[in-house]
């Protein structure tokens, strides 16, 4: 086994479930999707990542899928396989990512046509929309118009310090991308006090600006207004940033989609302590932010884990 290999195992079952990508005999592997009842089943030749992976099929299927979904997964993780793949360099990362972004969308747009077909099923014969007796259709401003009146109300994680390093997670509701860069400023530049914690430490938010790195990502989906049957009902909003940490912005992205969190921004900060932490730290980074979310709320049914704390107050 390659040291590449080895790194990518354990960044992987660092960033996601221990057992996502596992050996299961001679050059034979098995790979969990994340949030998908799909194991694949691998082949990694001895001077991989000089030669490609091969995908031989499926592991094993959830009971509870539709017929034909395991091979459709298949066929697009040996699709996206052939153009992610470049001599030399790892990939099973950037399939696990692909790969759930893409089966995601599929998913949010099966969402989205059930959900016009219910509208449409619930539209009378004049074409106008069906309100139950004495409960017309109430107009609500847009969350974000609101936000823009509130500051940021911010829940905190606890603290992990490992060799030195220190890392903390930030949380807050966000629903609208003109907002993301105020709201990081005022989290990063102390210049907000509305934050809910039961942790009393040295390094609260007020010092963010002195950590080496400030890692975000965010998510959002506003209802679209004017929506018709054959128009999706959200607009998605996302991004991330890893603000030095290499690919870091990416992973907790991919946590926010994993746990199904919408309408939120989530920040890493990380004070780095002078000793190389290798895949450690991104298992650190899903930690604290992982805590944060299902703290404030933002777990969704996907989130697998409950604790954190709160109160009110306020290798690199």
């Amino acid at each position: 086994m390659s040291e590449d290999l080895v790194n990518e195992i354990e960044a992987i079952n660092a960033i996601y479930d221990e057992h996502t990508l596992q050996k299961i005999d001679t050059g034979l592997y098995t790979l969990s999707i994340p949030s998908q009842p799909v194991t694949l089943r691998l082949s990694l030749p001895t001077d991989y990542p000089i030669s490609p992976p091969s995908i031989l099929g499926t592991e094993s299927v959830g009971d509870e899928v539709k017929k034909g979904y395991g091979n459709h997964v298949l066929d697009q993780a040996r699709e996206l396989l052939n153009s992610i793949w470049q001599i030399g360099e790892v990939c099973l990362y950037s399939l696990i990512q692909e790969l759930g972004a893409t089966l995601e969308k599929e998913d949010e747009a099966a969402e989205a046509a059930e959900a016009a077909r219910q509208e449409e099923a619930a539209t009378d014969e004049k074409g106008e929309p069906h309100h139950p007796p004495n409960h017309p259709a109430e107009e609500t401003p847009p969350p974000y118009e609101q936000a823009l009146l509130l500051p940021p109300n911010w829940t905190i994680s606890n603290p992990i310090i490992s060799r030195n390093s220190l890392f903390i997670a930030h949380a807050t509701p966000l629903h609208h991308p003109s907002l993301y860069a105020p709201t990081l400023t005022s989290l990063v530049s102390g210049n907000n006090d509305n934050s809910t914690t039961a942790i009393t430490t040295p390094f609260s938010h007020k010092k963010l600006s002195t950590a080496t790195h400030n890692i975000t990502a965010y998510r959002i989906r506003i209802p679209n207004a004017n929506a018709t049957t054959s128009s999706a009902p959200f607009t998605v909003f996302q991004d991330h940033d890893d603000d030095g940490e290499k690919a870091a912005g990416g992973r907790l992205l991919h946590l926010l989609q994993v746990m199904d969190a919408w309408n939120v921004l989530v920040v890493v900060s990380r004070w780095y302590g002078g000793t190389l932490l290798g895949p450690e730290r991104f298992r650190i980074i899903g930690e604290v932010a992982r805590e944060v979310l299902v703290e404030g709320g933002w777990g969704g049914e996907k989130a697998g884990k409950k604790g954190g704390r709160k109160g009110k107050g306020g290798k690199k």
